[in-house]
């Protein structure tokens, strides 16, 4: 954009960027780095809106809710900070966590929290109050990415382990097996009968979630895909 301007001097971040996330409406950028605070920026002219201290810890992963006005952080200080998107205030904090969450998604309607952690679990909680509905133990390494389904039924997660594991409300219903690297990014397709897959193989994967085969795989110049977007 012809209007976007770069930080100006004390605006950017101190250390290495640690995640990057953008608005469902696609007006406000957020960004973390090893300094442990959160940066939100206007997309369309770059001007920093709020930079957002509470954490102890560099801020591992960042996650817009669906209507845009709530962002999530995730630190390596064992904690979750709600925010507002708008009024860029603390609203409330996730605590009791056992291991540092790596990514996270929300069901369709916002009621669901799906994390996934360094202790090679994934979670659905009651974002409302916080409280774990279920753990799943599966993956050998930790969780890199989860993602949930459009009707909320389903959950699949990533894992340094390369494998993709789909499940339901209870337990593991398959195991998609094909990457050759950690699972970088996950994204439904459509009504949620198919996947894509990004890793750090360098390769996109789509998968059938009928047949539980990959369908077609998009071998790139990369050495690692981070993420994918639908």
């Amino acid at each position: 954009h012809d209007s976007f301007r770069s930080p100006t001097a004390g605006q950017e971040h101190h250390g290495s960027v640690q995640a990057v996330a953008v608005s469902p409406d696609g007006r406000t950028l957020a960004t973390s780095c090893e300094d442990a605070n959160v940066r939100v920026w206007n997309v369309t002219n770059g001007r920093l809106l709020a930079c957002l201290s509470a954490h102890r810890a560099p801020v591992l992963n960042l996650l817009f809710s669906r209507d845009s006005q709530l962002l999530l952080s995730f630190g390596s200080d064992m904690v979750i900070h709600v925010w507002s998107a708008e009024q860029f205030v603390l609203l409330r904090t996730l605590s009791g966590l056992t291991s540092e969450v790596t990514c996270g998604d929300f069901s369709a309607d916002g009621s669901l929290l799906i994390t996934g952690s360094l202790d090679f679990s994934v979670q659905r909680r009651l974002f409302s109050t916080g409280l774990v509905l279920r753990t799943h133990i599966g993956h050998v390494d930790a969780v890199t990415s989860v993602a949930c389904s459009p009707d909320g039924v389903s959950v699949v997660s990533g894992s340094r382990d390369t494998a993709i594991r789909l499940w339901s409300e209870a337990d593991c219903l398959r195991i998609l097996s094909g990457h050759r690297g950690t699972i970088s990014s996950l994204a439904f397709v459509g009504q949620g009968e198919r996947l894509v897959s990004a890793s750090n193989d360098g390769t996109l994967r789509l998968w059938s979630l009928l047949t539980f085969e990959s369908w077609l795989t998009i071998e790139t110049s990369l050495r690692t895909v981070h993420s994918v977007a639908l």
